[in-house]
């Protein structure tokens, strides 16, 4: 995660999770597309679309911001919940 503010990426997580917005996220080594569970202090936890667990992300592993995604989730205006409350 080049030149990126890590107190700025967790307010946007916060943001993003607060308002279950679907979002696309680059790590070094993958790219996902899913909802932001929580947000800790060197990590957060996500739950992509394919997979049914969340995971951590790392974010020294982040290789972009993550952003809202252009793609629409298979539940688009249902609001999913990582906790399974809709």
């Amino acid at each position: 995660m080049d030149a990126m503010n890590i107190e700025e990426v967790k307010n946007k997580l916060q943001t993003y999770k607060e308002y279950s917005t679907y979002v696309y996220v680059r790590t070094n080594t993958s790219n996902y597309n899913g909802y932001i569970c929580s947000v800790d202090k060197d990590a957060f936890m996500f739950k992509d679309d394919i997979l049914n667990i969340p995971f951590p992300i790392r974010f020294d592993e982040l290789k972009f911001m993550p952003v809202p995604s252009n793609k629409k989730g298979s539940d688009f205006n249902y609001g999913r919940r990582c906790d399974g409350n809709n």
